[in-house]
């Protein structure tokens, strides 16, 4: 039988290169873990949205602790399976990069093995900021794909595979 670990429930969220955390849930959104928090308004209430434009603009590192069973370590092989990550973003554990996303519609399985240990690790997940992800991809490619043009949004959306 093959042990599970999951990393579905409670994480700790910060804006990145800040020491200001709040609570977060996994699965879900940065939205969602902003209004819980108080930080923001409901950004789906009259024109809420239009304040909350810059949360696409800054990056996000989502934490949490885990406790690994030595009898897990004893495995071949130890994945790590993380489904809908949005979009752009690097995984750590323990302080080494085990891999990075760039497709918010695939499945990712990374194997961890050599970057855990027995008992406590964290986990992090640094998620750059889809707006300035998608300027960027912008320029490197050089052309832009169309968008709607009554968007407020910048057209270069389109070079991320993200809802």
């Amino acid at each position: 039988m093959l042990e599970q670990l999951t990393l579905s429930g409670p994480w700790t969220a910060a804006q990145k290169n800040t020491d200001e955390t709040f609570s977060a849930t996994v699965p879900g959104d940065i939205y969602h873990d902003l209004l819980r928090a108080g930080r923001i308004d409901d950004p789906f209430y009259r024109d809420n949205e239009l304040d909350v434009q810059w949360v696409g603009d800054v990056d996000w590192v989502y934490t949490r602790t885990l406790d690994v069973p030595e009898t897990l370590l004893n495995r071949e092989r130890v994945l790590l399976r993380c489904e809908g990550l949005d979009t752009i973003c690097t995984i750590k554990i323990n302080g080494k990069k085990i891999g990075q996303g760039d497709n918010m519609f695939r499945t990712y399985e990374f194997d961890v093995k050599r970057a855990l240990r027995a008992g406590e690790n964290t986990i992090e997940v640094t998620f750059i900021g889809s707006v300035k992800a998608a300027k960027q991809a912008l320029r490197t490619m050089g052309s832009q794909c169309p968008a709607r043009p009554d968007l407020r949004e910048t057209p270069a959306r389109n070079y991320l595979r993200k809802m």
